[in-house]
């Protein structure tokens, strides 16, 4: 009697292991605009189609798969999200073998503010999506075009140059809208060059210690060359100089 009673623990046992499970993902919205928290539910269902209410491991990732997040929800709440990232994503859901999927999309917004740091401009990216538009920066009458790579949250720092003064200054996004505008601000720099100079721009300049200049510029740009000839001819001068004294010094010994 005690063995039947075990076998029938053991069979209903099995019978409720056995039992097959639906999953379904859904969100609130297909589209979501930036900024905007996504909502969404993960629904559960027995082979009889009731509702169970139970623990559900879901990832919700970008289409790239370049951001992974791994929650775990109950399958009676609507649970909410804030994505950074613009473009598709994909949550999906798994329970006891049963899997789902959805698919939405945030709005891209590409977006970027400037601020001035004493004469250093930094570009900051505080869209959604990398950023890769055209900046104008206007100092005086003079406009140079940059074209900065930036991930979301990114910055990028220019040194603003010109000869020493007070300027105005005006920073235009690709649309051209205005989004810094500064009157009077000092500025000094090398020559008479004018514009806005990256780090690794500075960089570039290397043993000359000249500031690249604008491709726009010409008139910088051959100032910049005279100033960068100048240095390495009064190199080449000086190597030569020892190239001739050291074969002096060679026929003196011979001549001995």
């Amino acid at each position: 009697m005690v063995c039947l009673a075990f076998l029938l623990i053991l069979s209903t046992t099995a019978l409720v292991s056995a039992q097959n499970y639906s999953v379904m993902v859904s969100t609130t919205q297909e589209v979501y605009a930036a900024g905007k928290n996504v909502t969404f539910q993960v629904s559960l269902l027995d082979e009889n189609n009731n509702p169970v209410d139970d623990q559900v491991s879901v990832i919700i990732q970008d289409l790239d798969k370049r951001y992974k997040i791994e929650k775990v929800v109950s399958s009676k709440d609507l649970n909410k999200i804030s994505l950074a990232e613009g473009g598709y994503w994909e949550i999906s859901a798994e329970y006891k073998g049963a899997t789902d999927k959805r698919i939405f999309r945030i709005e891209e917004k590409e977006l970027i503010k400037a601020i001035l740091d004493g004469s250093n401009l930094i570009i900051t990216n505080i869209g959604n999506i990398k950023s890769t538009q055209t900046i104008y920066i206007i100092i005086g009458d003079e406009i140079n075009t940059k074209t900065p790579t930036l991930n979301i949250g990114e910055s990028a720092s220019y040194k603003l140059v010109a000869p020493e003064g007070d300027y105005d200054l005006r920073v235009e996004n690709k649309d051209h809208k205005v989004i810094l505008s500064k009157s009077g601000i000092r500025l000094t720099g090398t020559g008479n060059v004018v514009g806005a100079i990256s780090d690794q721009e500075q960089s570039r300049a290397g043993i000359t210690g000249g500031v690249a200049p604008e491709e726009g510029n010409e008139f910088a740009l051959l100032n910049y060359v005279k100033n960068s000839l100048f240095v390495y001819m009064f190199m080449l001068v000086i190597f030569g100089a020892a190239i001739l004294l050291a074969i002096e010094k060679r026929i003196s010994k011979r001549a001995k």
